[in-house]
């Protein structure tokens, strides 16, 4: 039997099966040029020389600038300094995270996955000029994570994310009005409604304090001028008006003082207050009105409650060039009530007297 035929049939076979192979071969995976996974989510390069950053989610934008003295603040509040540890863990969230894989570069498909217009942009100072760093931000997987994709680009991928983006200008503002510790504090003073002011100060940080001058047959409270300190040097504003609003103005005529000097010989001047509560006659009814309800007029007029007012605070900075000092003299600024309800009523919160001496 000549086998030649038969060799050179199964050659070309296997020829002719190859050329198909290859002429109807799947494509190449579309990220094969562009495998992101295992990179970082927002390269960390780009984002330290980063002088902008505009965060965007619902219809709602945020945008911090770095100034010249390196300063974080709040363009859209008033340019209050920012909230440097909250733009911090943002940016080791976004460094820090990788992609996972590669999804999609169809845009059909890339509907799907939730990209609405949230993003985040990192630009350099000039802000016209094109960013450095855009992302964009899709849903949350059903397994975890976040799908991506750089701005301008159809290529998807699923990060290794989980993000809440905070959009809320005031949210971003570093809201504490008080940068000194009580170790620092070599006096305090209080004032009180109906008794005259008790000042209590120490010669080091080491020493107790005591009231100045000295009061014979009293002593200090210890614990309960900690707690003062403690509230007082971690105060932080709950909102700001506009510095005409009514309910700052009545607070000012409602107000009680809190001095702290420092060992350097920086003073803050605390003052806050609120509109006291207060008891009216309410409306009387009118004949209409008690005819309509069916019962008869009442014998006691009926008094309206008013609440007292939200607190207000003005802090007199000697360190002039303190954020707190510009704060003040842009807005008016609310407090949380415990600040201020939580101040002694009278000296006898602060002190007591001294047991007698054992014969």
């Amino acid at each position: 039997m000549n086998l030649k035929p038969l060799l050179i049939a199964v050659i070309v076979l296997a020829l002719l099966s190859g050329i198909t192979w290859f002429a109807t071969r799947p494509p190449a995976p579309a990220n094969a040029a562009d495998d992101r996974t295992g990179e970082s989510v927002v390269p960390a390069d780009q984002v330290a020389v980063a002088t902008r950053v505009t965060i965007a989610e619902g219809g709602k934008t945020v945008e911090l600038v770095r100034g010249d003295d390196q300063a974080w603040r709040v363009a859209r509040y008033y340019d209050l300094p920012a909230d440097f540890p909250k733009l911090t863990r943002l940016v080791s969230q976004l460094t820090e995270a990788k992609i996972d894989r590669f999804v999609t570069a169809d845009p059909e498909r890339a509907k799907r996955l939730g990209f609405d217009g949230t993003q985040i942009v990192f630009r350099g100072a000039d802000a016209a000029a094109a960013p450095l760093f855009s992302l964009e931000l899709g849903r949350t997987a059903e397994s975890g994570g976040r799908f991506i994709r750089r701005a301008g680009e159809t290529r998807s991928y699923l990060a290794k994310l989980s993000l809440w983006l905070d959009t809320e200008s005031k949210s971003w503002a570093d809201s504490a009005l008080v940068s000194i510790k009580p170790a620092d504090i070599t006096k305090v003073e209080f004032t009180f409604p109906d008794a005259p002011p008790l000042a209590l100060a120490r010669k080091d940080k080491d020493a107790p304090f005591a009231p100045e001058p000295a009061r014979e047959g009293w002593k200090l409270k210890t614990s309960a001028l900690d707690s003062q300190l403690d509230t007082l040097t971690a105060l932080r504003f709950k909102d700001t008006a506009a510095p005409d609003n009514p309910d700052a103005a009545d607070a000012g005529k409602h107000a009680r003082t809190v001095t702290l000097t420092t060992f350097d010989n920086r003073t803050l001047a605390l003052t806050m207050g609120r509109r006291p509560a207060v008891s009216k006659p309410a409306a009387p009814e009118t004949t209409d009105t008690v005819a309509a309800s069916g019962t008869a007029a009442p014998t006691e007029p009926k008094t309206e409650e008013i609440p007292a007012g939200p607190v207000y605070i003005q802090i007199a900075d000697t360190k002039t060039d303190s954020p707190v000092a510009a704060l003040m003299q842009k807005r008016a600024v609310e407090i949380y009530d415990y600040s201020f309800t939580g101040l002694p009523a009278s000296p006898d919160a602060l002190l007591e007297k001294e047991e007698p001496a054992a014969k």
